[in-house]
């Protein structure tokens, strides 16, 4: 069985709702087969009542005055209430020995119609081409007619009924500019029975093609087994656009992967196979359809330990070598320093050593006495002392 429904007009009502779930719900009894035995402590149980909103994940409501949400004993009143109030209510009682549930009560609260979307929608056209263009709304009660108006630089025209169908929720026009003039502004509005939509939904008709390519790519960043790509956009066509890129390996036709950019044609790509020819294709894509493509030059990536095997086959690094170099000379300057060092200090030595000190001879004329003593001694001449040069 349904859960009963209650309408709320927006703005104008005092809602005062849910006073009679207390009657609806269960009230605590002690069981027949309940009994107190002599010396026990019977008291009484009061129920307390509290308000879940079982729509909102039966969270349970609590009073609050600037929210306009009054709990007044066993009764909830909700002023100015708007289409979030709408829900399934539920009273709960609940003492020390549990709580319970009353039956759920359905609020739904009545509004106009509103557009689904909150923007303009562009719609993209080449001349006598012809289009579908979708107007949805909110509304409770659905709407029961719809009505849509054109709008460019010069004049402002309604849309023939024929032109359109509806259902109560969303409106379909069958539209196709011929001409420059016929690119503009629709306007679409829907009406139930509580108002006619107060801000239309709105639609920009413009003259649109595919997009144009991508230009100036670059590959860089290279790593072993990655790649940064990005390009340039080119003119979007009167569309909004996004960038696709596609990777060939190995030569295959049939690309093995394919990336999406919405912003910018700016690509990271990953896990990419070394030692192995890719090839890189970018387009330009918007609701019209792909760009031409554009290709970029096949490319392979290097595995690094392939390069590291390249180099242990020539031998030492050059800038190893270089450096091994100058410290085998740097000391085979010291050695030679110090043994010249050496060497002069011996030198030295030996030849002091070996110059005998400069003689030094005194002859002493005494008489005869001393000539008789020293028979061997040759008299001096002139009877003086000299020493004689070396």
């Amino acid at each position: 069985m349904a859960p009963p429904t209650r309408y709320i007009e927006n703005d104008e009502e005092v809602a005062e709702l849910l006073r009679s779930l207390e009657d609806s719900g269960s009230e605590y009894e002690p069981s027949s087969s309940e009994s107190a035995s002599s010396g026990d402590e019977v008291s009484e149980v009061r129920p307390e009542h509290q308000v879940a909103d079982s729509s909102n994940h039966g969270e349970y409501l609590s009073h609050n005055m600037s929210a306009r949400l009054i709990l007044i004993q066993q009764s909830l009143v909700l002023q100015k209430v708007t289409r979030s109030n709408s829900g399934l209510y539920s009273c709960v009682a609940s003492n020390t020995q549990g709580e319970t549930h009353s039956n759920e009560f359905l609020l739904r609260v009545k509004y106009a119609p509103t557009c689904k979307h909150d923007r303009v929608v562009i719609v993209g056209a080449s001349r006598a081409e012809s289009l579908d263009i979708p107007c949805h709304v909110d509304a409770d009660p659905p709407a029961r007619s719809f009505r849509w108006k054109f709008n460019n630089s010069g004049e402002t025209l309604d849309v023939g009924s024929e032109r359109f169908s509806s259902n109560g929720t969303f409106s379909v026009l069958r539209y196709t500019p011929v001409a420059d003039l016929d690119y503009g502004t629709l306007s679409c509005w829907a009406e139930n029975n509580i108002a006619v939509q107060s801000v239309p939904c709105l639609f920009q008709v413009v003259a649109a093609g595919k997009p144009y390519p991508v230009r100036n790519c670059t590959v860089g960043n290279e790593t072993a087994s990655s790649v940064v790509v990005w390009c340039l956009p080119g003119s979007d066509g009167g569309l909004p656009q996004i960038f696709l890129l596609e990777i060939y390996v190995g030569g295959s036709s049939s690309p093995r992967v394919n990336f999406t950019a919405t912003d910018s044609p700016y690509f990271y790509l990953t896990d990419l196979e070394a030692e192995i020819p890719i090839r890189l294709i970018v387009y330009s894509v918007n609701s019209k359809g792909r760009s031409s493509p554009v290709v970029l030059d096949d490319f392979t990536l290097k595995d690094p330990q392939k390069r590291t095997g390249e180099n242990t086959e020539v031998g030492t690094p050059p800038l190893l070598g270089v450096a091994g170099g100058a410290a085998v000379t740097f000391l085979l300057v010291i050695v030679i320093f110090v043994a010249k060092v050496r060497m002069s200090s011996r030198s030295e030595s030996t030849i002091a050593a070996k110059k005998p000190p400069p003689p030094h001879i005194s002859i002493k004329v005494a008489g005869k006495e001393s000539d008789e003593k020293d028979p061997d001694i040759i008299p001096a001449k002139f009877g003086e002392s000299f020493t004689p040069a070396v």
